[in-house]
């Protein structure tokens, strides 16, 4: 009955606003994502990312060591409380969201299921779904520099960047790096700062390189490790004039902290381990942990606890959108915030 009265609250989101009570704290049950809810594996049922665009939500999801998908794109509207089903991708799992100096939205596949397309974007008001490369078997991460567009991931067994001009077409081989183990190696993630691009290369078993690659818009050479403590690195952004990354891939269910790089040096800067997922706010940074308190942060020295609450399943990404802090779990629910945030202080990041 408990998930029956939810599915039915959902599906009556998609017809009518909610009313919803106010309240100075905590949370409440907001709606059960059906499509995730709907996948064969409980790790493909964690809303594993959250992005706001547009002011729309839109979350990821699905388990790709078990093959599941396709996964569709649903954005959710706090301004009319109501959901709306965009796109369906051709991948078995998304797990990040990327927008690029373009304004359009970018969904990396992690792994295509059929015609391999790597990526899909929003374009304005439809999704088109990017030509496949030959040489690639999972595209992790998207950015754009200096007027061309990188994708990260990796080959069969080759760690691989790939480039391609502002139009997208053609992609080429940008970096590859071979495995140190004779398995395989990938990039999870690829980030900027100070006009540079770093990847850095972990092969099967979580073996991290000892080196990261640097990219000055020119040659890639060695770089300094970026990840001392450990990790795969992921959903790398540029805060507090640092570049700011997650120190695993699947940080909601190995735990961890958040890296900062000042172009030197990278340390997890969290005074904490149990990073689920993180999203910015003006120039305030807010993380979701897995213990269901949520905290924020200026300027990564200093931390404070904007919540704490006793979400029913361990939180697995956050996103703020229309003032409201929206959680989703591992069990598909998606909750929001009773409390209203300030307006965001204005930032130029």
């Amino acid at each position: 009955m408990k998930y029956a009265s939810r599915i039915l609250s959902t599906l009556l989101a998609l017809l009518v606003p909610l009313t919803v009570l106010p309240d100075e704290h905590g949370f409440e049950f907001f709606a059960l994502h059906l499509m995730a809810a709907g996948q064969p594996t409980a790790i493909g049922k964690e809303l594993e990312a959250a992005y706001t665009y547009q002011g729309k939500v839109y979350w990821g999801y699905g388990d790709y060591d078990a093959n599941t998908g396709p996964i569709a794109i649903v954005a959710l509207n706090p301004q009319n409380n109501t959901f709306s089903m965009e796109y369906t991708a051709d991948t078995e799992a998304i797990h990040t969201y990327r927008v690029l100096s373009n304004g359009k939205l970018y969904v990396p596949y992690i792994d295509p299921r059929s015609y391999n397309p790597e990526y899909s974007r929003k374009d304005p008001d439809r999704w088109i779904a990017a030509d496949p490369i030959d040489t690639s078997v999972h595209v992790f991460d998207i950015i754009d520099f200096d007027g061309k567009v990188y994708l990260c991931g990796s080959g069969d067994p080759e760690a691989f960047v790939w480039v391609a001009p502002i139009s997208e077409t053609p992609f080429t081989t940008s970096l590859s790096v071979d495995p140190r183990n004779e398995t395989f190696s990938r990039f999870y993630f690829i980030g900027q700062l100070n006009r540079k691009l770093y990847v850095q290369a972990i092969d099967r078993g979580l073996q991290k390189h000892p080196y990261s690659k640097v990219f000055d818009g020119a040659t890639w050479k060695d770089g300094p490790d970026l990840l001392p403590e450990g990790g795969t690195g992921y959903r790398a952004i540029t805060f507090a004039s640092k570049m700011v990354y997650l120190q695993w891939r699947r940080p909601s269910i190995v735990g961890g902290g958040i890296y900062a790089f000042n172009g030197a040096t990278a340390s997890i800067v969290t005074p904490f381990t149990d990073v689920a997922g993180y999203t910015t706010y003006g120039k305030e940074l807010f993380v979701a942990r897995r213990n269901g308190s949520i905290t924020k942060t200026t300027d990564l020295l200093n931390w404070s606890t904007v919540s704490t609450f006793g979400f029913p399943a361990q939180p697995r990404s956050i996103a703020i959108a229309d003032g409201r802090i929206f959680i989703g779990l591992a069990n598909a629910e998606i909750y929001r915030s009773r409390f209203s945030l300030p307006p965001p202080a204005p930032t130029t990041q």
